[in-house]
């Protein structure tokens, strides 16, 4: 073992690696798997692309609520997951790592699990993974020089700030849980009112926006010109791609607008991060003439004939605006839409409250990890408290 002060992630840990799975045993009862798609880019847990595995799961494999477990490869050349580490909340069931993630194993039951897993979402410790990338199309992370990053005692202040995340860390979840429910009461109320309804073409209560695309040279560093929002940034709220280009044709949206990808997960989406233009396959929904947002999002769906052809992904990969253009929704008086409006809108706004408020404690947060290994920081009573 290392000296107190000069410790290393290995003299705290060992990892276990994991294994393939048969694709065929996908969505069978049984543990959710714990891939790439579960890991935030730049680390945190991930629950929007959870799928479960009916195959084998021997107890090594299993991740269990509140362990850490890391990717030590990338697929992209950003490394965004390189590296990335994840925390198995606490009130979850029991995930099964993939050949693509490894668990963190405490070498002993006093291990500062808390310290060290924000430790491993400093920018120091990203700016490693990334120095120390492998490959050129698929980006690795070696064991050695992963289980090599300093990883010292954590001193009274680091403890004060690690405290101070995690009550940060539970009241952005807390938002996200009530973000849910509240659009769940949301669509309650639609499907009650649009339950054995008539079909009416889209364009009778929908008004629908395209994107376009974006030429390369027009791209910039993020504060140096508009963010673009494509399909990929749909599930992460965060438009990962920036424009200078001014058009004066754009389809702009901004937090609290509905938006879809036009592929084969078509579906329509609260859109809560910042205003963005809107990329090519991306479009934009609103309602006409008093139909309010819950509405939208609840009815705006492909037909049966697209999902199925979808599925095989030998006919249709990706929608047109004529396909949207052959879309239905329910049909309901304007009396009807004004009702359903009134009793849902306040529900839609109190999940873009919580958006908005979750953006601030995540930007306190991320400004809290960065000042975790620094010695200087100190972290004010009441900011702990």
């Amino acid at each position: 073992m290392a000296s107190e002060g000069s410790r290393v992630l290995g003299d705290w840990f060992t990892l276990q690696r994991g294994t393939t799975y048969k694709s065929r045993l996908l969505d069978a009862p049984g543990p959710v798997l714990l891939g790439l798609a579960t890991i935030q880019r730049n680390g945190g847990f991930r629950a929007d692309s959870l799928r479960t595995y009916g195959g084998e799961s021997p107890a090594k494999l299993l991740v269990q609520p509140g362990e850490l477990y890391l990717s030590l490869k990338d697929v992209t050349q950003s490394a965004d997951l390189l590296g990335a580490v994840a925390r198995l909340p606490v009130d979850h069931a029991p995930g099964r790592l993939t050949q693509d993630t490894v668990k963190l194993e405490p070498r002993s039951r006093g291990v500062p699990l808390d310290y060290l897993y924000w430790l491993l979402r400093t920018p120091q410790y990203r700016s490693y993974c990334r120095a120390h990338a492998t490959g050129t199309t698929n980006l690795g992370l070696a064991r050695d020089d992963f289980l090599a990053f300093p990883a010292p005692e954590p001193t009274r202040a680091q403890r004060r700030i690690v405290e101070t995340l995690g009550a940060l860390e539970d009241k952005i979840e807390l938002n996200r849980r009530m973000s849910r429910t509240l659009e769940s009461m949301a669509r309650i109320y639609v499907d009650r009112a649009v339950a054995d309804r008539p079909m009416v073409p889209y364009g009778s209560a929908l008004e629908v926006r395209m994107g376009a695309p974006f030429k390369g040279a027009g791209f910039s560093a993020p504060g140096n010109g508009r963010p673009l929002l494509r399909i990929r940034d749909l599930k992460t709220f965060a438009s990962g791609t920036w424009t200078t280009e001014i058009r004066g044709d754009e389809t702009t949206i901004d937090r609290g607008d509905i938006v879809a990808g036009m592929d084969a997960e078509f579906r329509a989406t609260l859109w809560l991060g910042e205003e963005s233009v809107l990329n090519q396959r991306v479009c934009s929904f609103r309602g006409i003439d008093g139909v309010g947002r819950a509405f939208v999002i609840a009815a705006v769906g492909p037909d049966l004939e697209f999902q199925e052809q979808a599925k095989t992904g030998t006919t249709v990969i990706h929608l047109n605006r004529a396909d949207i253009d052959t879309f239905t929704v329910p049909e309901l008086s304007a009396s009807e839409h004004r009702h359903l409006t009134a009793a849902t809108e306040p529900l839609i706004e109190l999940v873009v409250a919580n958006s908005i408020q979750n953006r601030s404690l995540i930007a306190i947060r991320d400004a809290l990890i960065a000042r975790l290994l620094s010695n200087r920081i100190r972290v004010p009573q009441e900011v702990s408290a």
